[in-house]
């Protein structure tokens, strides 16, 4: 696959890059004060292998980064949030900024509830997190070493009819477009639940 070619800034843009997250969140809300971080950078990495039988594949990934901290106080209290971006480009930092101060913003005035049962709803991120404790579940060698949950149990229903997990390898959000694993073997598009 085709991932073209990642310019990669100079140290000096992306230190104004950094500096135009600090003040874009500063000027997000008048809530915001010192303590507020932001950051970007940026890196290209190449993959090779090779075998003994004649294999010999090269794939390149590059990608940018870049996020926002905004500390946000009320008077009484101070709370923080975080939003980050990996991209290809620069092109949704005031997106980042708008989501990070909402971010810290939305804690104020947070108060415990009692124990109990809820229906809650989770952001996208914070899934992504619970999921990614699974991940090793996932992964074919823990399958086939019997240490994962999932063990003999292709076809068969794992989870919520809701719930669909897929391993798009070339899918546009990455970074870099994948033609191939670890260990050489020719990638595709997969539902894994």
């Amino acid at each position: 696959v085709d991932n073209g070619e990642l310019e990669v800034p100079s140290a000096a843009k992306l230190k104004e890059i950094a500096l135009e997250i600090q003040a874009k969140t500063y000027a997000q809300s008048k809530l915001v004060v010192d303590g507020t971080q932001s950051g970007a950078d940026a890196g290209v990495c190449e993959i090779c292998l090779f075998n003994s039988y004649g294999l010999e594949l090269k794939k390149s990934a590059g990608a940018v980064d870049y996020y926002s901290c905004p500390v946000v106080s009320d008077g009484n209290e101070t709370e923080d949030g975080f939003e980050y971006k990996t991209s290809r480009t620069f092109d949704k930092i005031d997106e980042v900024v708008e989501k990070a101060v909402e971010k810290a913003s939305d804690k104020l005035g947070a108060d415990s509830v009692p124990s109990g049962s809820y229906n809650i709803i989770l952001d996208g991120k914070k899934f992504s997190s619970i999921l990614a404790e699974f991940c090793g579940s996932f992964s074919a060698k823990q399958v086939k070493l019997g240490l994962s949950k999932f063990a003999g149990r292709l076809d068969e229903k794992v989870a919520a009819d809701i719930i669909t997990i897929t391993d798009d390898p070339f899918s546009d959000e990455l970074s870099g477009k994948n033609a191939f694993d670890g260990e050489g073997v020719a990638t595709y598009t997969k539902n894994i639940i």
